[in-house]
């Protein structure tokens, strides 16, 4: 029996990729290539949200409600053509992936050399596609025990699909709770929890008591945990800021979702180090730098570089920095490829004298 995926595919016409290419303007082979990667992409997140146990009811209902106009596959020439998606569904995307939605809408276009405004139509476009695969293979008007089940049972096969680059950002769906586990819980009498927790309450007090006042009571070592290492710094996918040491000297690097300029984070606690290295040095200044990823258009990003550095300068002043000590410095080249698209978005706060 085919999967929910194969499905989706199987109802699409030969000529998917042509459609896809005419539509959005690029690639017609690249760009039936990142459907094929978004789509497990978004069911893999779907039964990851089913084996956590999280409510699905919102997203049902959103899909319920699309399949109530019309299963979405029984036209997707509809779809492919670039017409309005169903209702409640263009945003699909966006509720499966959450904060993943930028890295993923990156590294799609990097892996398959897709325009990012080409990603963003295909992310919305498999909205629909995926409601209209659940209607084809639970009826229109699926529950949300269905959906569970269906996507539990089809997990692996999901993430089979997908490139490891985007298996990565989402990571392993957890396993689910074992039914007959739950069964067992409920109908048996529980007297056998009862009575581990009498003996270790027994073997408790014997510890306590019943080895003599003698003996020195040794305390047990607590088992040791690896901690992550510290360095080097991994840039984080979306929003966030991380502390550098350059030349000896402290510094800052605030990274941004894509597209944005907004500050996410307090950076009082994080630039401490700067502020009392700046303090202690007078002649010091801080240089505000803007970075963009090489996605879109090269206008909005130089602009979108500026924007990322005053907010920061601003979130800088606002932690007690004195704004004449800051200076926005234009990189040589703000638009960076030399790294992922994620370490790209940023702004370098660094100390000069």
């Amino acid at each position: 029996m085919a999967n929910l995926f194969d499905t989706i595919l199987s109802s699409l016409p030969a000529n998917t990729g042509d459609a896809l290419g005419a539509a959005f303007g690029d690639s017609p082979d690249a760009s039936f290539k990142g459907l094929s990667a978004i789509l497990p992409l978004l069911l893999s997140s779907f039964a990851g949200k089913a084996a956590s146990g999280g409510d699905l009811g919102g997203l049902l209902s959103s899909i319920t409600g699309a399949l109530s106009q019309g299963n979405p596959l029984d036209n997707p020439a509809a779809l492919l053509s670039g017409g309005a998606p169903a209702t409640g569904l263009g945003a699909l995307a966006s509720q499966l992936l959450g904060s993943n939605l930028g890295p993923v809408s990156s590294t799609v276009a990097q892996l398959f050399g897709l325009k990012g405004s080409t990603v963003n139509s295909l992310l919305t476009l498999a909205g629909p596609l995926l409601a209209g695969g659940i209607g084809k293979v639970l009826g229109p008007t699926p529950t949300v025990a269905g959906v569970r089940n269906l996507l539990l049972s089809e997990k692996d096969s999901y993430a089979a699909a997908l490139p490891p680059e985007l298996r990565r950002l989402i990571g392993p769906a957890p396993a689910a709770a074992t039914p007959h586990v739950v069964e067992e819980e409920k109908a048996g009498s529980g007297w056998w929890k009862w009575l581990l927790l009498g003996l270790g309450l027994l073997g408790l007090l014997w510890w306590l008591f019943g080895r003599g006042t003698k003996e020195e009571v040794v305390t047990p070592e607590p088992v040791a945990v690896e901690a992550a290492p510290i360095e080097p710094v991994a840039a984080p996918t979306g929003a966030g800021v991380v502390t550098e040491d350059r030349a000896g000297r402290p510094a800052l690097v605030v990274f941004f979702d894509v597209g944005r300029s907004d500050v996410t984070n307090d950076l009082a606690p994080a630039s401490s180090t700067v502020k009392s290295y700046v303090d202690s040095h007078p002649d010091a200044r801080i240089s505000v730098s803007g970075f963009n990823d090489p996605t879109g258009d090269a206008a909005a990003n130089e602009a979108l570089s500026k924007s990322r550095a005053e907010q920061v300068k601003a979130a800088l002043v606002a932690a007690g920095f004195a704004a004449d000590r800051i200076d926005l410095d234009k990189p040589a080249a703000s638009t960076d490829t030399s790294d992922s698209y994620a370490a790209a978005r940023r702004v370098e706060v660094t100390i000069k004298e």
